[in-house]
């Protein structure tokens, strides 16, 4: 989990960046961006495949004129990028969505989240040295194995159901063996702490290799 320190860096790099945006009113988009990462960091859940985020986040302003997109589109970037500093896996892709509440005080801004399923875009890939299959990595956070709930499957029996984690965080990609049976290992040699890669490393579960890509 970040800490408060890592959460107060973000925002200061969110205000940076977007100190000079208003929306109506009174409201400048570095507040609502550093709303919606606090929002983000006090939601964030363990789960069985690691820190999980929202990904969904409905904004209440006292006064909205239309939907900005750009500035929306800003959001998204800002919350996609942290999560992937941080290493939080998010359900599905993020979305931002604007709204007016004139019970709101007049710089007030109030923030719904919630966690919504879907497809996200490949960021790498496994590519399989035998040729016979390429495996994209869609989340900051994957779990690779041989079983259904692993989320990105290889079929080999030697392969244990949840084999491997996967990772972004802090700028690094890391793996780590989840107790699987014939363990993990990168560039031949095994791991027993989580470890970083970089593009072009092999990565072994078990007897199935694969080249890490970074797409």
């Amino acid at each position: 989990m970040p800490s408060a320190r890592d959460i107060e860096r973000h925002i200061e790099r969110l205000v940076d960046a977007f100190a000079e945006r208003v929306f109506s009113g009174s409201v400048h988009v570095s507040e609502v961006a550093a709303r919606l990462l606090r929002e983000a960091d006090l939601s964030v859940t363990d789960t069985p495949r690691g820190p999980e985020a929202p990904n969904r986040y409905s904004v209440y302003l006292r006064t909205l004129v239309g939907q900005p997109e750009t500035i929306v589109d800003d959001l998204v970037g800002a919350l996609e990028d942290v999560a992937a500093e941080e290493g939080w896996r998010l359900p599905g892709p993020v979305g931002v969505r604007l709204f007016e509440d004139p019970g709101l005080p007049k710089a007030g801004i109030r923030c719904v989240t919630a966690s919504v399923a879907g497809p996200r875009p490949a960021w790498a890939e496994l590519r399989s040295t035998a040729g016979t299959s390429s495996l994209p990595i869609t989340n900051n956070r994957v779990v690779v194995g041989r079983g259904d709930e692993a989320d990105v499957r290889i079929a080999h029996p030697e392969v244990s159901r949840t084999h491997a984690a996967l990772w972004r965080q802090g700028g690094t990609v890391w793996v780590a063996d989840l107790d699987s049976a014939n363990g993990t290992s990168i560039n031949g040699i095994s791991i027993r702490q989580p470890a970083p890669i970089t593009v072009g490393d092999l990565v072994s579960f078990g007897p199935a290799t694969y080249e890490f890509v970074p797409i």
